[in-house]
């Protein structure tokens, strides 16, 4: 099952329990990121060392 929703005019966020989507309106391009790639890039930001 996906959750969307509108973010911005320009795109919506797609996501399920595996991945991540930006969907870009204009182009109609799906850029997917997995659930790995998020975790990551959060702990690219977030990691304290």
């Amino acid at each position: 099952m996906y959750m969307v929703t509108d973010y911005f005019p320009e795109m919506k966020l797609l996501y399920n329990e595996r991945s991540l989507g930006i969907f870009l309106k204009e182009t109609k391009d799906l850029v997917q990121m997995g659930r790995g790639d998020i975790i990551d890039i959060h702990e690219y930001f977030f990691d304290n060392d």
